[in-house]
C-alpha cells in the first residue's frame, strides 16, 4: 500500500463548509494559509480558478494520502488536461496545531488551472457574490 503523503492548498469548494469538503474527510487539518503574491483567482461563475499572477490566495492546507490525491485528481480533472498538481509557495500559515510545524520542511500543492482564463473575469476571493454555489456566504 501506498503511504506517501502531501500537503495540500485549497482556497474555494474543498474548505470547510464547501460543497466538496467531503472529498477531504479522510484528511488532517493542518490550519488556515496564504499563497504568496503570485497567484490569481478566476469566477467561472459555479466555481474558482487559481492561475499564476500577482496577488495572494487564501485558503486552508490540509494533509492528503495518496488515495485521497487520487479521487482529487479525478475530481479537479487532471487527467483530462484541466487542473494540474503543482508545488505552490505559501506566505503564511496558520497551525491549528502547533505540532503540525513540521509541514515546513515539506513541498505544499495545489491544484492550478491549466487552461486560458483570457475571457474570465478575475476575483480576490470566493465566492464573489452570493450564489446557490457555495455553503458559506456571508
Amino acid at each position: 500500500m501506498n503511504e506517501q503523503s502531501y500537503a495540500l492548498f485549497v482556497y474555494v469548494t474543498l474548505k470547510k463548509n464547501e460543497r466538496a469538503s467531503y472529498m477531504l474527510a479522510d484528511a488532517e487539518y493542518l490550519g488556515e494559509a496564504s499563497t504568496k503574491e503570485k497567484y490569481q483567482l478566476y469566477s467561472f461563475g459555479s466555481f474558482p480558478a487559481m492561475v499564476h499572477g500577482t496577488n495572494v490566495v487564501d485558503g486552508e492546507l490540509y494533509k492528503i494520502n495518496f488515495f485521497t490525491k487520487s479521487k482529487l485528481d479525478f475530481y479537479e480533472g487532471v487527467l483530462d488536461g484541466y487542473y494540474r498538481f503543482e508545488e505552490i509557495e505559501l506566505s503564511k500559515i496558520s497551525f491549528f496545531n502547533f505540532d503540525k510545524y513540521k509541514i515546513l520542511d515539506t513541498k505544499i500543492y495545489a491544484y492550478i488551472f491549466n487552461e486560458s482564463v483570457a475571457n474570465l473575469p478575475k476575483i480576490s476571493k470566493w465566492p464573489c457574490s452570493p450564489s446557490n454555489y457555495t455553503y458559506n456566504y456571508k
